[in-house]
């Protein structure tokens, strides 16, 4: 049996998707990059929730109770996304708060798509929001 592994026990990028999962419940998240393993949001990212007529609509409880032990489902699709390196997720189904299916864009030969390249860029900038430290202009 293996060791049961909690949601605080996961990595920062882990923690966000498990708690997007729960919160949409039923639906879909849409171009999720993984990179190193991790998942990642940007901009294109979209979580699409699907509304029942008649039926449970809203957050999963789970979400309330903080630190919980991860359902099997949860624990295999973090472990695929860490096995996997880096690609993009087209679509990751979800339902009642757990991962059913994923689809992964890929390019012909099993590459990940270029948008996966790490970036150049800084994830955010440093503290106190400036980019570049001052420096004293003199003449």
């Amino acid at each position: 049996m293996a060791p049961e592994r909690r949601k605080s026990a996961l990595a920062p990028q882990q923690r966000e998707l498990v708690e997007e999962m729960q919160r949409i419940r039923f639906g879909s998240i849409e171009h999720l990059l993984i990179r190193h393993g991790l998942p990642e949001f940007d901009d294109s990212t979209r979580s699409l929730p699907d509304f029942r007529i008649k039926g449970i609509n809203g957050p999963h409880p789970a979400i309330a109770l903080g630190d919980t032990v991860l359902k099997d489902e949860a624990v295999a699709l973090l472990d695929q996304f860490r096995e996997m390196g880096s690609g993009v997720v087209r679509s990751l189904k979800i339902a009642d708060g757990l991962p059913v299916s994923f689809t992964l864009e890929q390019r012909p030969g099993g590459r990940p798509p270029a948008a996966v390249a790490p970036s150049l860029l800084p994830a955010r900038p440093p503290v106190g929001g400036v980019a570049l430290a001052e420096m004293p202009w003199r003449r």
